[in-house]
């Protein structure tokens, strides 16, 4: 993880009086480092040219050059950072402005120069800079986030959904990535999001009328423990839904797909195993409809957008990513060969 600037700024909210080291956290000591170590080359780089090996003294004088550089570099990155988290948009770019002409592929600095537009009022002028930033470190999971944050100020949604989903699939814990897409939702709508353990559902007994997980299990280690859990927090006589891909009769997956890179963290069953599962946590009235067939035409849907150049603006394959397409591609090849089975299953707590 990148991090740009260290926090969102706090725009419109400068002070007066002395600016105090205290607002450039870590800048003193990381940059001082370096400022220290091109000293200590500059000193040797002296001591092996006055003993006669100027090949040596050339080499220190370098890498104390070197030194120098990165030091300031960061350096000015940070210190637009700490302008903008007290409002002084103004040295903030200069600042920032300082740090791309010392190199002009710095991230750091690249995306304090988008932050200050945004603050600046100008997100549609940020977005370049955020966007070359992001070419040259598409792992920059703060710059994604100011990409969205820019968007959503240009009341561009799908814009700023597609780089909230980047941000978030590079860390899928982050509950508040979430929380920022859920602001994006229509505001009739009443969602909200607790991090939890499917195993160790953080609810107590006889919680909800209802629940389904959507392509959530065939990434849960002990599915009858999770069975088991849903069991527990439902009320009698509540409703469990899930779709999945289920291991087909071939087995063996080609990989990626949706839920895995390489089969590392897939954990898929059978659908007559995953009826015994429900059935051993007690649920009745256990259903299960094969959907194979809707799933191949779906992909294949997607395939044949993708080739024309039509995909929407938002859909699944944002979700996964730069690989959606092989995704889509292996897992209809692994439903069309028998790898998986595809099913949706619909069962009921008793009572």
């Amino acid at each position: 993880m990148s991090a740009i600037c260290q926090t969102r700024p706090g725009f419109g909210t400068s002070r007066d009086g002395m600016i105090g080291m205290a607002l450039f956290p870590g800048l003193l000591d990381r940059e001082g480092r370096g400022l220290d170590r091109a000293k200590k080359l500059t000193v040797s780089g002296g001591e092996v040219a006055a003993r006669g090996s100027t090949r040596r003294a050339a080499s220190a004088n370098e890498r104390a050059l070197g030194a120098l550089a990165a030091a300031e570099q960061s350096g000015g990155a940070r210190v637009s950072g700490g302008f903008l988290r007290i409002g002084v948009v103004e040295a903030a770019r200069t600042a920032a402005a300082r740090a791309l002409t010392l190199d002009r592929s710095n991230v750091h600095a690249l995306a304090c120069q988008g932050d200050v537009l945004v603050a600046q009022g100008s997100a549609g002028d940020a977005l370049p800079y955020y966007d070359a930033a992001l070419r040259i470190d598409p792992r920059a999971k703060d710059v994604w986030e100011r990409k969205g944050d820019a968007h959503a100020a240009l009341k561009q949604s799908p814009e700023a959904i597609r780089a909230y989903v980047q941000a978030v699939n590079l860390d899928p814990d982050d509950v508040d990535g979430y929380a920022r897409l859920l602001a994006l939702i229509p505001e009739d709508v009443d969602l909200w999001i607790r991090q939890g353990d499917a195993q160790r559902l953080p609810y107590p007994d006889a919680a909800f009328d209802g629940a389904y997980t959507q392509h959530v299990t065939m990434n849960i280690p002990d599915r009858e423990r999770f069975f088991g859990e849903a069991f527990r927090v439902l009320k009698p006589g509540a409703f469990f839904g899930l779709s999945e891909h289920g291991l087909g009769p071939v087995g063996d997956p080609h990989y990626p797909l949706p839920w895995s890179m390489n089969g590392e963290g897939a954990y898929l069953m059978a659908p007559a195993e995953t009826r015994r599962g429900l059935e051993s946590a007690g649920f009745e009235d256990v259903q299960v409809e094969d959907t194979g067939q809707k799933y191949g035409a779906a992909y294949a849907k997607v395939l044949e957008l993708a080739a024309q150049g039509a995909l929407p603006p938002l859909g699944i394959h944002i979700l996964l990513g730069e690989s959606a397409l092989l995704k889509a591609r292996n897992a209809a090849r692994n439903i069309e060969e028998g790898r998986t089975h595809p099913v949706q299953v619909i069962c009921r707590k008793p009572g």
